[in-house]
């Protein structure tokens, strides 16, 4: 019984959850660096990523602050595996555009260089690179469409 009960308040939290809305999320992702910004010295203090976490939560979800602690933490986590999740889909987006011909064959994907390898290669692997970060990348690209969007409907 105690674990219907335990699966039906995950539930509950998810649907809570998904009240946000994905550009207003991302938004105020933006406003806490701490989050996404390796370059900055906070960015490694866990307790300033997730007084930032619940600070997002707190401007998203007007019930968070009364919720227990306990299940403020699971929409902490839930928020923080949406975030993945968003990072992740445009960083997949970014590797199919660098992989796409232009022109006739726009319609066929080109297969990625390093994708096929064998025994005798090694798959290339580039670098990370410090100064540039995905998060930045995606946060303009956001603001761009939001912008576009916001200029279409007027």
């Amino acid at each position: 019984m105690a674990k219907e009960s335990g699966e039906q308040q995950m539930k509950d939290l998810m649907k809570l959850f998904d009240k946000i809305n994905t550009e207003d999320f991302i938004l105020e992702v933006e406003r806490k660096p701490a989050i996404w910004d390796s370059r900055i010295e906070v960015y490694s203090n866990k307790i300033e990523k997730q007084n930032s976490w619940s600070d997002i939560l707190k401007n998203s979800i007007s019930e968070f602050e009364g919720k227990p602690v306990g299940k403020q933490n699971v929409l902490v986590t839930i928020a923080q595996k949406k975030w993945k999740s968003i990072r992740s889909c445009y960083t997949r987006e970014l590797q199919k555009k660098k992989c796409i011909k232009s022109g006739s064959e726009a319609t066929r994907r080109k297969q990625c260089e390093g994708s096929i390898t064998s025994d005798t290669e090694k798959p290339k692997t580039k670098k990370r690179k410090r100064g540039r970060n995905e998060d930045d990348e995606l946060i303009e690209v956001l603001k761009k469409k939001i912008a576009s969007e916001a200029e279409s409907a007027e």
